[in-house]
Formats: C-alpha cells, structure tokens, sequence
C-alpha cells in the first residue's frame, strides 16, 4: 500500500519487503542494508506552521529519497510520524553509507519558503546491514538504535552500527 501525503510505501509494506528481504539475503548469502530516516526537528515545523506545512515537507523529502533511491529493487517506505526507512537489496555496507551521505547533503540543500520565511532541513540517519543471525526484528532495532545515536550526537548526520 501507499501513504498518501507522501507517495512512498506505507508500513505494511514495509514490513512484507524487510521479512522478504531477510529470507531472501540469507538465503543467497547476500548483503543488505536497512536506513531509517528521521526529519529533524519536524514538531516545532508543525507547530509554528501548521500541518499543511508538515507534509509538504514531508512529501518533498520523500521526493529527495525517491532521487536518491533509484533501483527499482529497493523500497523507501514511510515507517511512521516523520521517520522514512529505505530497505537496500544487495548492498554492501559501504555502498549503504555513500548513498546516505548522499541524501544527507540533497536535504541540506532543500529550502521550505513559508509566509517569507525560508527554512531548511536535515535528517539523522542509522545504517545497520544485515547480519547472519538477524531476523527483520534484530535488523530494525539495529537500525534504530543507529538512528537514536544519530540524534543523539547531534543530529543532521549518519551512524553505522557497529556489527555486533
């Protein structure tokens, strides 16, 4: 299925790739990485401008990901709130982070104008590829907990996980 504001995959979606994607990846021994994407500081931009303004930014950052993400045998889905995740078929670890930092400096460039004002965004981003013994769940809360690094440490930037 498809969420509406911003065109991508929605969760359920989602979660029927990464499963897939797990027996797939294990059973031809094959790399794969997950990304989760959250927009910086998106509440005080719903606050201060509305909901409307919300998901315009939200659809323009999924327009980002969909310029970045262009293999058809990827999925970029909207995992929740602000969050986006991208589930990378195939991809070693480093080609996941090239592709991330790519996506960090498109955002950097994007300008929001409302009532003449003008803002720009970033994201945080948490890389972790799959390992041997993950199943979607492990992979998810890997990534997650990258992601919660990334935020952590400042925002605007990508954490691997270290492989446990």
């Amino acid at each position: 299925g498809v969420d509406p504001p911003t065109r991508l995959f929605n969760r359920k979606a989602f979660d029927a790739f990464l499963t897939r994607t797990v027996e797939l990846s294990h059973a031809f021994q094959q790399p794969a990485c997950l990304l989760l994407v959250d927009l910086d500081r998106f509440k005080p931009i719903n606050d201060t401008f509305g909901h409307q303004m919300g998901d315009s930014v939200l659809s323009k950052l999924a327009d980002v990901l969909s310029r970045v993400f262009l293999r058809k045998n990827d999925l970029v889905a909207r995992y929740g709130g602000d969050e986006l995740a991208v589930v990378l078929r195939e991809t070693a670890l480093r080609d996941a982070q090239t592709l991330a930092d790519r996506l960090l400096r498109a955002v950097r460039a994007v300008r929001m104008e409302r009532e003449g004002t003008s803002f720009g965004l970033t994201v945080s981003i948490g890389i972790a590829s799959l390992t041997p013994a993950d199943n979607g769940e492990t992979w998810l809360a890997r990534s997650d907990r990258a992601l919660y690094q990334a935020k952590n440490a400042g925002r605007d930037r990508v954490v691997v996980l270290d492989e446990v």
